[in-house]
């Protein structure tokens, strides 16, 4: 498995990235905006190469766009069941993000949402791998966003931000390979998905760059290492 494009949004870089959205992208809300940005990141240098039908996304996240959850459970409280905002509903759950990127670069393969409190990025990361090495899809547009908000502030210390990569089976910039696989031990983080997500983007990144030839990243939740990954630079 090879990675072809990485995306990286955060409020290190404005939060939202520099990328134009659609009308489409009117009414969504910030965690929709971010996954589309840190997507539109990783595909910029492979547009000319992906079809509707030949690309898959997987977005992964541990609290969701929880935010806007909170605001529609408010409008429920406010507000009779008939008047609550339909906006705030539709975009309150976890796989409105991924609709959107689908919709926003006309991507129509597989399109799923994995959600969970530990090794979410590492289950995400796998069932990738597994849907390139089947042929499922030639492509796959893979990636984990958090949002932080007023409620969830007070239990939890979220990392902003989404991260997203582009993966095929054809040569890339750098080649991805499971070194060590422990398996999947799921425990339940503070952070969110995005903090095992940027750790793989920092060590692609440094392989892009050319400041190293080989590196390993571990990808697990607290001390427990879901799987070593090992990269590589093609030369």
């Amino acid at each position: 498995m090879n990675i072809l494009g990485i995306g990286l949004v955060n409020n290190e870089n404005g939060g939202l990235g520099n990328h134009t959205f659609s009308g489409q992208m009117r009414r969504a809300d910030r965690f929709c905006k971010m996954a589309v940005s840190a997507a539109h990141a990783a595909l910029s240098d492979n547009r000319d190469k992906i079809t509707a039908q030949s690309t898959g996304i997987i977005l992964s996240t541990a609290f969701g766009p929880h935010p806007t959850t909170f605001k529609f459970l408010d409008n429920l409280l406010d507000y009779k069941e008939n008047e609550v905002s339909p906006t705030l509903f539709s975009h309150s759950v976890h796989n409105a993000a991924a609709s959107y990127i689908a919709a926003e670069f006309q991507i129509n393969g597989p399109t799923l949402t994995l959600a969970g409190f530990g090794g979410v990025f590492a289950a995400a990361l796998k069932l990738a791998h597994c849907w390139l090495e089947n042929k499922v899809c030639s492509y796959v547009l893979l990636g984990a966003a958090e949002e932080r908000g007023p409620v969830f502030d007070k239990v939890f210390d979220i990392a902003e931000g989404s991260v997203f990569f582009l993966l095929s089976r054809e040569e890339g910039f750098c080649r991805l390979e499971f070194d060590k696989a422990q398996g999947i031990f799921p425990r339940q983080n503070q952070d969110g998905s995005v903090v095992t997500a940027q750790a793989l983007f920092d060590a692609a990144a440094e392989v892009k760059a050319g400041k190293t030839a080989e590196v390993e990243c571990a990808m697990g939740d607290c001390q427990v290492a879901a799987v070593v990954i090992k990269l590589s630079r093609y030369f």
